[in-house]
């Protein structure tokens, strides 16, 4: 073996050991490393932004000897509310608007707010209220009648005086009984200064006034209905289809309804929706109030 051999072999482990030491010594040396989550975000330099939270940074802080309440939540680049009895300027506590007035009232609850909604005051003028229309009940209708013994004696004596009349065939003697004046019997709806027998025979078919005649002996006849009980226009009238709607009859009646009009006359009256032909009214004094057409 060399001499030399073992020389070299401790020559080289020394330069490997020297080598590790350059290589360790740096990092004893080094600064401690921070890992991400315990990095602190650089503050901005005075005048500039946070561009994490927007607020510009306006220099070093004035302190303040203010408590903070621990229990306030502290929001990232937010300051914590304070309460500060002291703020002024309008604003309160933390920045928020002062309250206009104590949280509590002096019974310990919350205070009364008054009303949140007002009702407008609605004035009624009770001059022109109008009361709405009721449901009225239908009329009664009058009963239909044919017992001359219910009708008043003054009421019969003149039935049979104008049957008695037309029963002669002689128009002229209706004229006693038609009457002159205010108490006059009314041959129209209009009135007419008309002779009272002319006016009567002008209502007839045929010239001499036989047929009008004719049509007061089959009207008187007929069933009457006593109207307008226990006033100044109570009246018993003839025929009783006067006062009845045409659509109400039944058979009996409709039959009776023509033995004064014709069939084609029942029809144009339904179509009419009420009777409009001859009638006759007696007042319960005897008194001949009206003879003629229409409804």
């Amino acid at each position: 073996m060399n001499a030399d051999a073992p020389h070299r072999r401790a020559s080289r482990r020394n330069s490997r050991l020297t080598l590790l030491g350059l290589l360790v010594l740096p990092l004893l040396s080094a600064p401690p490393v921070w890992a991400l989550s315990e990095l602190k975000p650089a503050s901005p330099a005075e005048g500039e932004a946070d561009p994490a939270t927007g607020d510009v940074n306006d220099g070093p802080g004035q302190p303040t000897d203010q408590p903070v309440d621990p229990q306030a939540p502290v929001l990232p680049g937010k300051p914590a509310l304070t309460e500060d009895p002291s703020a002024s300027d309008g604003v309160g506590a933390g920045g928020l608007p002062p309250l206009d007035g104590p949280l509590t009232s002096p019974g310990g609850g919350l205070p009364d707010p008054g009303p949140l909604i007002r009702t407008p005051e609605v004035r009624i003028d009770e001059d022109i209220v109008e009361t709405p229309n009721a449901i009225e009940a239908p009329m009664p209708l009058p009963a239909v009648l044919d017992d001359l013994a219910l009708l008043p004696e003054p009421v019969r004596r003149l039935r049979a005086l104008i049957i008695a009349a037309a029963e002669t065939g002689e128009p002229e003697q209706m004229r006693a009984l038609l009457g002159t004046g205010p108490t006059a019997t009314r041959l129209s709806l209009n009135g007419s200064e008309e002779d009272a027998v002319d006016y009567l025979k002008s209502l007839s078919g045929d010239e001499e006034g036989q047929e009008v005649l004719a049509i007061l002996l089959d009207i008187l006849n007929t069933g009457f209905v006593r109207v307008n009980v226990g006033t100044d226009d109570e009246a018993y009238i003839w025929p009783y289809h006067a006062e009845i709607p045409i659509e109400t009859l039944v058979p009996a009646q409709r039959v009776d309804l023509l033995r004064i009009v014709t069939a084609g006359d029942v029809e144009d009256m339904t179509a009419y929706g009420s009777y409009n032909f001859f009638r006759i009214a007696i007042s319960p004094e005897g008194e001949w109030l009206y003879f003629m057409v229409g409804n």
